[in-house]
């Protein structure tokens, strides 16, 4: 898997997120699991390698502002989404 087909699949899963999060991400896991083991691997690092570079002090004070106040967990919520 490679970083298009990762953005291709958060974007198909998660561009309309109506009813909250569990209805995409329910979706994207039925997806994956119709690929080949290391292709989900290789989705996990994507998705951790990106997680790793929003770790940011700027969009911590982002979430912070917009969120009137963000903890540790609300930030990779942040991160997450």
């Amino acid at each position: 898997m490679d970083e298009n087909l990762f953005w291709w699949l958060i974007d198909t899963h998660f561009h309309y997120k109506i009813g909250g999060l569990m209805e995409p991400c329910e979706h994207l896991i039925k997806t994956l699991i119709q690929y080949e083991t290391d292709e989900i691997l290789d989705f996990y690092r994507i998705f951790q390698i990106f997680d790793i570079e929003a770790y940011d002090a700027a969009l911590w004070d982002a979430a912070y502002i917009i969120g009137c106040g963000c903890s540790d967990d609300g930030f990779y919520d942040v991160r997450s989404v």
